[in-house]
């Protein structure tokens, strides 16, 4: 697997104008449900009522509403895989907004095995469970 910093030429399909608009998607309505709506409105995780346990991401509102106070180290505890989802999610949205404004060269993969793409996906979901049984031990309210 290499990563190559290719222009992009003609017909080519450019994934950095999709990631730009997916971050600002995901990033207004992360705003909107963190400073407009009341936390009532929100419904309450059936998983967690019909188990008494935490689901994957309980707790992610409240790590977006900590985040957005700048309380990062309490939202990393909150909701550790939401917090480095945010950080990937803004880190990702500043490449793309820098390549797409500046038409500089993409970011492309190449050579990716059947081989390596098993070990990506054996390896998020390996983070979920970890960041799960975090959650399930931490007893997320």
């Amino acid at each position: 697997m290499r990563i190559r910093f290719k222009k992009l030429t003609a017909g080519q399909p450019d994934y950095e104008r999709g990631l730009l608009i997916l971050c600002v998607v995901v990033l207004a309505v992360a705003a909107l449900v963190v400073e407009v709506w009341p936390e009532r409105w929100l419904p309450a995780c059936l998983f967690r009522r019909l188990t008494g346990m935490s689901c994957p991401t309980c707790g992610l509102i409240r790590s977006l509403r900590l985040l957005a106070a700048g309380r990062i180290h309490a939202a990393w505890l909150q909701q550790p895989l939401v917090t480095v989802a945010l950080a990937i999610l803004a880190a990702g949205s500043a490449y793309a907004a820098v390549t797409v404004l500046f038409n500089g060269p993409r970011a492309r993969l190449e050579r990716v095995s059947p081989k390596a793409k098993r070990v990506m996906l054996v390896l998020l979901i390996a983070l979920v469970l970890a960041n799960w049984a975090y959650l399930i031990g931490a007893n997320c309210r």
